[in-house]
């Protein structure tokens, strides 16, 4: 207990000394002495008494002195430091073995800071888990889990129609039967993995929707992976230029359920509009036909567009799940979205199969055509609103306003 690195010792060897009497216990208690010797004087007293005070008074200074340093119980501060003290000691003297029986280290291992340091406090060590770039594992699966994985990849989509050109030929099983519609969408990917995903996308995109033909100026066309179906039905390429072109058509593979389909640039051609409608119901299986469509707003801003659109709602539309009028106003894809999938050139077509080409549908608000949607609503299009404020009905629900963009992806 008396070593001096020990802590406890600071706190436990102090030392305390009653303090003294005063003045007044002197006086008090000489006075009761007097009253007992009667032998002594009472001058000799006084003087005594006197010279008893003075040497008190003297005394008194030097004792208050050393009793308030006595007394007085010392603060934590002390402890804390020597507490601080002793670890680093005791830190440093195991240092010193561990260098002591590890000679051949790097000096500098002598040098870290004391673990109280933040400097020698390390961060937690982080588990990331690895990304594989393939799941070789995935055939091993249950069944019922690989048909439920293969369920999730089937997504909502937005797949436009354009129509063709004059040039475009006519070649399809049925020949008195005129292709009116293009498309630059890819098909699912699942159509493409392997038999079992094309199985399950077969009966989800159950509507094989055969499109225009275009002519391509090679004798054997590099086939495009985005489209399913025999190389000789689904392959399309540049225009011909050279005479000696095979004229090919594809399909385009629709959920009737999910997907939208999306006619570019339309003016109020309610025949074409009654005939595409058609054509998806001769081609649907099921004979159901689409639920989802949207038109471009170019073509319903003229007066009594509205009253037109009530009366589609009550014939050739009233099976409609939902109807959407989009802000994008062009008769065709852009150049560069379009593009990349008429090019004939390998490394291109290689780039190709990784992105595809897809169509979104997305809300005005906050994008580029905030402001013709703005514009529109205000001026042509406010006859589609009621004096409430809601908006017209066409087939099952009410109609949307969106807009479409075009973009990479599957």
């Amino acid at each position: 207990m008396s070593h001096l690195e020990n802590a406890g010792y600071r706190l436990l060897s102090f030392k305390y000394t009653p303090s003294k009497p005063t003045r007044d216990d002197v006086q008090q208690a000489e006075q009761q002495a007097g009253q007992d010797d009667d032998t002594a004087g009472s001058s000799a007293a006084a003087a005594k008494a006197e010279a008893e005070a003075e040497g008190e008074t003297e005394a008194e200074a030097e004792g208050e002195t050393e009793a308030e340093a006595e007394t007085e119980l010392p603060s934590l501060a002390p402890l804390m430091a020597a507490l601080s003290e002793v670890e680093d000691t005791e830190r440093t003297r195991q240092q010193g073995n561990k260098a002591e029986s590890n000679p051949d280290k790097d000096d500098n291992n002598s040098k870290k800071p004391p673990a109280s340091s933040p400097a020698s406090v390390s961060p937690p060590p982080t588990h990331t888990t690895p990304q594989y770039a393939e799941f070789h594992c995935f055939c091993d699966l249950p069944a019922e889990i690989r048909i439920k994985i293969w369920h999730l990849t089937f997504l909502p989509r937005a797949v436009e129609l354009h129509p063709t050109r004059p040039n475009y030929s006519a070649v399809h099983d049925d020949p008195g039967r005129q292709p009116m519609w293009q498309s630059g969408c890819s098909n699912p990917a699942a159509l493409s993995v392997c038999a079992e995903s094309r199985e399950l996308a077969l009966e989800h995109f159950r509507i094989p929707f055969p499109l225009a033909a275009i002519t391509a100026d090679q004798a054997e066309p590099t086939p495009f992976s985005r489209y399913a179906g025999d190389t000789s039905t689904y392959n399309f390429s540049g225009i011909s230029v050279n005479g000696k072109a095979r004229i090919l058509h594809r399909v385009l593979h629709v959920s009737p359920a999910q997907d939208t389909v999306a006619l570019l640039g339309q003016d109020s051609d309610f025949m074409k509009l009654s005939q595409l409608m058609k054509a998806f119901r001769e081609a649907d299986p099921l004979g159901m036909g689409i639920d989802r469509l949207a038109l471009s707003v170019r073509g319903w801003g003229y007066g009594g567009s509205a009253t037109m659109m009530k009366s589609l709602g009550r014939t050739i539309l009233k099976d409609l799940e939902q109807l959407t009028l989009f802000m994008y106003g062009e008769r065709s894809p852009p150049p560069e979205w379009r593009a990349k999938g008429a090019t004939l050139d390998e490394e291109s077509l290689e780039q190709f199969r990784k992105t595809g080409n897809r169509c979104d549908l997305i809300t005005c608000e906050g994008g580029n055509a905030w402001y013709a949607y703005r514009v529109w609503s205000g001026g042509k299009g406010r006859q589609f609103w009621d004096t409430d404020g809601r908006i017209l009905r066409v087939g099952k629900n009410e109609m949307q306003i969106m807009d479409l963009i075009f973009e990479d992806g599957w």
